[in-house]
C-alpha cells in the first residue's frame, strides 16, 4: 500500500494489484486510504477524500506475512513521513473517509 516506484498509488496483492491513474510527485501532504472488503474482493484507493481507483480482486487475498509501512525490499525506503496511521476492522463509508481527510487537512500548516 502506498506510492511505487512509478509514483503511482498502488493497493499491491503481490502480482495481483490495484494501481491509481495519475502520478503523484508533488511534496505535499496527501491523505491515503486504502480499502479491501474480503467478502466480496472490492479494493478501493482513496487519495484526499476522493475515490481515485476501485476493482475487485482476481482471487482473495492471502496475507499471512508481516505488513510493512514506509519500507519495500532491502533497498527501497519510503522518503517522506507518515502521520496517524490507522487500521479499522470494517470498510469505512466513503462519507467517513471524506470526514476524515478534512478534519486531518484542517490540521495541516
Amino acid at each position: 500500500m502506498g506510492i511505487n516506484e512509478n509514483n503511482k498509488l498502488r493497493l499491491g496483492f503481490y502480482g495481483n494489484d490495484l494501481d491509481a491513474p495519475g502520478t503523484y510527485t508533488d511534496a505535499n501532504w496527501h491523505h491515503l486510504v486504502f480499502t479491501y472488503d474480503s467478502s466480496t474482493r472490492g479494493r478501493q484507493i482513496f487519495c484526499d477524500g476522493e475515490l481515485v481507483a476501485s476493482d475487485v480482486s482476481a482471487s482473495a487475498l492471502n496475507a499471512t506475512s508481516t505488513w510493512y509501512l514506509g519500507w519495500y525490499q532491502s533497498d527501497k525506503n519510503f522518503c517522506g513521513g507518515l502521520a496517524n496511521t490507522r487500521i479499522y476492522s470494517g470498510i469505512l463509508s466513503d462519507a467517513t473517509i471524506a470526514q476524515h481527510y478534512n478534519q486531518e487537512k484542517a490540521d495541516i500548516p
